[in-house]
């Protein structure tokens, strides 16, 4: 006789342990043999188990076995066959669950589900999963049709895009036009959006349409990448400015590849400095068309206490790293390194480095008079003068044109203005018509200054007799010298009454002079006496030297220029 059964299917449901909750419920005494596991402590919610097959014990991260200990759910007891050590800490891990629900015809709070096959089962591996080298889109959104998908990440959809993790971690993502650039540690990628690329026999590549959201990957020429240092990205008019901090350059991402503009004059400065900061800061000025950099280093302090008499104190820098090991690092290798400040009765003063000596093979610092007593002393160990270097790359010139003395921690343009935050967290407005000059960030004024080299025809000896420049009175040259003399510093023109103002220019003094809307000067000499020379030094005037290097400086709050610097020089032949 035969039978009919008749059988039900049912939707299919996915039991999933996902993540567990950590609760230490005593330490053992060596008597007590029942503990309590709580429901709540503070603002922490636990987990509470219904049995023994919902959480795990362990003494001290050893794993205990089930068979040594009954658990009473209604009062959340736990009650040991054997008292547990004194000392030991008890540790409970409770596992969460939940169900999830694989057919696509359930609906958020319906009361009926579709037909289908009847499961029970477990994902013991379900947790979460980093990859650094991918990608993942979620669904569209479309503000017209109110089409609104963003928080799905359907794993039934290819959705994901994998890039070579030999090059690292991906940093930064970039959108242009219909692509999408991304940068990896070590490498910058190009991914098509809804494109792909068909070579063709002659190995001409042609695009096409593609169903796939993230079609191919095309890398760039080099293995340059932006190391970890994703704040350096900056962007305009089709350039994107990075820096790669690993291969100690600064590189241009643009319609012709990835160029190293740290090679125009600057190389060996950026491969020594880059390695030693720890945030590279890009920005892009708007107003006078530059990519800013600013290399930022984070700062390792040493606090002292002053006793009275004690003068010297070692600088063993010891830290705490991120993964809380100890480091012990390298001492300072120059008194260049160190930045001084004392804190007494309040009062936060930097020590001039002129009251100090340090050792660098013995790493101890020597004061000429001990700290009072009770006085705070605390030392910087910086490889930047005030922890920071901020320069800027000009596309007109293509070179980098200027040194800052602001620090920005962010920044970006706007309307053509370009703005920047201070490590106060206060914005400011730069170029600001209103503001005084030589001050950023409401600080004391800073001098500008302006280095010219010349060195015309570069292999011929010269003998620099007078120096001229155009542009806005008060410029002063704080340092001239060639490679063989060094000549005194010319003071600024001042303005005077004409009588006076013809008595000076009769004089051969070390001071700019005004004619015709120009300034010039005599350079007098102050080198030390040379070999075989019987008249040197301020006996005579003029500067001999194949090159003739000078600083021009101005402190004034009012704007300056300077168009044109030059100088009147005869050839030597012998």
């Amino acid at each position: 006789m035969s039978v009919t059964l008749e059988i039900k299917y049912f939707n299919t449901f996915i039991i999933k342990s996902s993540e567990v909750t950590h609760q230490v419920i005593g330490t053992g005494d060596g008597s007590t043999t029942a503990f309590t596991i709580a429901e709540s402590n503070g603002n922490t919610i636990y987990a509470v188990p219904n049995s023994l097959a919902d959480f795990q014990v362990y003494f001290d991260n050893e794993l205990q076995s089930a068979t040594g200990y009954v658990y009473k759910n209604r009062i959340r007891e736990i009650t040991f066959t054997s008292a547990p050590a004194i000392g030991k800490e008890i540790l409970v891990v409770v596992k969460n669950w939940h169900v999830e629900e694989s057919r696509i015809k359930g609906a958020f709070n319906g009361k009926t589900v579709d037909l289908g096959v009847r499961a029970s089962i477990t994902d013991p591996e379900y947790a979460e999963e980093t990859r650094e080298a991918s990608l993942i889109y979620s669904g569209i959104y479309n503000g017209r049709t109110r089409t609104n998908e963003i928080n799905q990440f359907n794993p039934s959809l290819p959705n994901t895009k994998s890039i070579d993790s030999a090059f690292g971690s991906i940093q930064k993502l970039y959108a242009e036009d219909n692509n999408l650039i991304v940068f990896q540690e070590s490498k910058v990628n190009n991914i098509l959006i809804d494109k792909d690329i068909i070579f063709t026999a002659e190995g001409d590549a042609q695009v096409t349409a593609s169903d796939q959201v993230l079609g191919q990957v095309v890398a760039y020429t080099g293995n340059y990448g932006i190391g970890k240092n994703p704040e350096s990205f900056a962007a305009y008019a089709g350039r994107k400015y990075f820096a790669d901090k690993n291969n100690g350059s600064v590189l241009r991402l643009s319609r012709d590849g990835i160029t190293e503009i740290s090679n125009y004059g600057m190389r060996d400065y950026f491969k020594s400095n880059l390695k030693l900061a720890d945030t590279l800061m890009g920005v892009w000025d708007n107003q006078k068309k530059k990519y800013v950099l600013s290399l930022q280093e984070t700062d390792v302090v040493n606090t002292f206490v002053g006793n009275g008499s004690d003068v010297a104190f070692s600088l063993a820098f010891t830290i705490i790293d991120k993964d809380f090991n100890t480091v012990n690092l390298p001492d300072p290798t120059s008194v260049s390194q160190i930045e001084i400040f004392t804190i007494a009765s309040g009062a936060n003063a930097l020590v001039p480095n002129i009251d100090y000596t340090y050792n660098a093979f013995t790493g101890i610092v020597t004061f000429t008079n001990a700290p009072a007593s009770q006085d705070t002393i605390t030392v910087y160990l910086r490889d930047f003068a005030d922890g920071f270097k901020t320069l800027c790359y000009d596309e007109e010139i293509n070179g980098w044109s200027s040194f800052f003395t602001y620090k920005p921690i962010f920044g970006g343009s706007l309307d053509a203005d370009f703005y920047t935050y201070s490590e106060s967290n206060d914005l400011y407005k730069h170029y600001d018509l209103t503001a005084n000059r030589n001050s950023f960030y409401g600080n004391a004024s800073n001098a500008s200054t302006v280095e010219v080299i010349m060195n015309q025809p570069p292999s011929i000896n010269k003998y620099f007799k007078t120096i001229n420049y155009e542009g806005s009175t008060g410029w002063k040259i704080t340092s001239m010298l060639t490679d063989s003399d060094t000549a005194k510093p010319i003071d600024a023109y001042v303005t005077t009454s004409a009588a006076a103002e013809n008595t000076w220019q009769d004089l051969i003094v070390s001071g700019f002079k005004k004619k015709n809307n120009k300034y010039y000067s005599s350079i007098m000499n102050q080198s030390l006496p040379g070999r075989n020379e019987i008249i040197y030094g301020e006996d005579i005037s003029g500067i001999k030297g194949f090159f003739n290097k000078l600083t021009l400086s101005i402190s004034d709050t009012t704007q300056k220029e300077l168009f044109s610097v030059s100088s009147e020089y005869e050839l030597l032949t012998n």
